[in-house]
């Protein structure tokens, strides 16, 4: 059975003064009472679901029951007993801002980081950043960039340390370094 835990289909729109960057997260994979799903995200522009900027906040946790977001992975996981042992959902997200002619800055940084727990020993994690640069003074886009490491399966250890580093600028780094370094030792092994 193939396993699949990935970022896909990301584009980049731009709809009269709103840009969106659409993404999906699927998840098809074997699964224990372990399944647990975070997402968490922090923002240099607040927005409804992340009021505060420079601060993570962990979405799934808590929004799962009133975001239709999420609605798919929640009854995936709730009903995960009574189907098991395999867990399948998919979550599709639309981070997106609407230019505007107000004096604040319409650029926005959204980064993600995406925890995904299917066994003890399988979890997998993934960063992921969108970047959205104005020209204030034109009130045009000059950059839309959606970066994502794509996910990483890592130990207990490694997640509880990510965890740990939220508040600092780094951690999405830190996955993304071993997604990097993991891709190169399978290139080299090949």
């Amino acid at each position: 059975m193939k396993v699949m835990i990935q970022i896909c289909n990301v584009r980049s729109q731009i709809d009269g003064k709103k840009i969106i960057t659409p993404f999906d997260m699927e998840v098809d994979d074997i699964a224990d009472s372990n399944v647990k799903l975070e997402w968490w995200e922090w923002t240099t522009k607040p927005y409804d679901a992340v009021p505060v900027a420079r601060i993570w906040e962990e979405l799934f946790a808590c929004h799962r029951s009133d975001s239709s977001m999420f609605e798919d992975a929640g009854m995936a996981i709730d009903d995960w007993e009574e189907e098991g042992p395999k867990i399948s959902f998919t979550i599709h997200d639309e981070p997106s801002i609407t230019i505007k002619n107000e004096e604040e800055t319409n650029s926005r940084r959204l980064d993600f980081i995406l925890i995904m727990q299917c066994t003890e020993e399988r979890i997998y994690a993934a960063a992921c950043r969108q970047e959205i640069e104005v020209d204030e003074i034109k009130k045009e886009v000059k950059k839309i960039e959606f970066l994502t490491s794509g996910f990483v399966c890592m130990p207990s250890d490694d997640i509880e340390n990510i965890r740990g580093k939220m508040q600092e600028d780094t951690v999405l780094d830190q996955i993304i370094e071993e997604y990097e370094r993991l891709k190169m030792e399978a290139i080299l092994t090949v």
